[in-house]
């Protein structure tokens, strides 16, 4: 079996957000503007299956807050971790592209 080769990822410049530099990141396109704070963002991964290796698409969407309300639909953003700021809201949105 080969080994999927992992692409080095971007590093992100975190100049006072310290406190984000533990913690979980992903890259994903804005899908829907819920409300002036709150945006859906889908985040689409690629997994290779355990026996027969091929690569199938998949893909989630999460619920970001964004404190700003800059975020357009279809930009690309990176969101973070954070506290659980609702039931379902768990993210931040960290950067846009």
């Amino acid at each position: 079996m080969t080994e999927a080769v992992k692409k080095p990822k971007k590093q992100l410049s975190l100049k006072g957000k310290e406190n984000l530099k533990k913690r979980r990141f992903l890259e994903g396109v804005v899908v829907k503007k819920s409300s002036d704070r709150t945006i859906k963002v889908e985040v689409v991964t690629h997994k290779s299956h355990p026996l027969y290796g091929k690569r199938t698409v998949r893909s989630k969407r999460y619920l970001v807050d964004d404190a700003e309300g800059k975020a357009e639909v279809g930009q690309t953003v990176v969101i973070g971790e954070a506290r659980p700021l609702s039931r379902r809201k768990k993210y931040v949105l960290i950067d846009k592209k």
